[in-house]
């Protein structure tokens, strides 16, 4: 207001000023870059995967302003999702659109498409067409190893190997029940031989292997060259 007033006192103008609430969650604290958990525009500061799962993790609370603060929805598809909401909260409808919506405006439709993918492959999908950015962007809080890439054309680094030096096996025999059982994965594909060898061709990206026992324990290996 300080400008407006300046203007009124030295050139007798009649100005106007226009102000935008702080866009704030339901505790009080506002969403902005000095806060906690904050977010940024430029993809490489957080990238459209992580922007993509901020907003799909709002919580019911705040989901309701954000809709109407951040997209161009029509006001009657707003108060459609208020109300499934209110009646299944478990489905997070409110939360997939506004997240679908900003993800969408800010990083545009190959944007949202990658954050999508992302996310199913976090989820269980299986993993292709992502390079180790990418890859190393949605797996960053997973445990990772680092192996020569000789191993790979060794013809001896066994499925039971890798889930061994990951960490998620505790022991040989521990690594052999968990492909018995179906809970050995590459690249979220299941493996069923005990004497499965990786090679190159298991490669998910320029150069890094996806591990996975069971539904949730992952684990990453980046081959580097000797």
């Amino acid at each position: 207001t300080a400008g407006i007033d300046l203007g009124r006192r030295m050139h007798k103008l009649a100005l106007k000023g226009m102000t935008c609430p702080l866009l704030t969650r339901s505790d009080g604290t506002k969403m902005g870059k000095t806060e906690s958990g904050a977010i940024w525009l430029d993809p490489k500061r957080t990238s459209p995967y992580k922007f993509y799962q901020y907003w799909v993790n709002i919580s019911d609370d705040d989901a309701g302003k954000c809709l109407r603060f951040l997209t161009e929805l029509e006001m009657a598809e707003i108060q459609k999702l208020d109300e499934s909401r209110q009646a299944e909260p478990h489905l997070r409808s409110s939360q997939k659109c506004l997240a679908e919506q900003v993800t969408r405006n800010v990083h545009g439709a190959e944007g949202f498409a990658v954050a999508l993918q992302a996310t199913e492959i976090f989820f269980g999908s299986e993993i292709h067409d992502l390079d180790d950015s990418q890859l190393l962007d949605i797996f960053a809080d997973v445990p990772s190893l680092s192996a020569s890439r000789d191993r790979l054309g060794s013809n001896e680094f066994t499925m039971i190997d890798a889930l061994v030096e990951s960490g998620l096996c505790t022991s040989r025999s521990d690594a052999r029940r968990a492909i018995e059982q179906g809970g050995g994965y590459v690249n979220n594909c299941r493996i069923d031989s005990l004497d499965y060898v990786l090679t190159a061709s298991d490669l998910a990206s320029e150069t890094v292997i996806v591990l996975r026992r069971g539904k949730k324990k992952y684990a990453l290996i980046q081959f580097a060259n000797a």
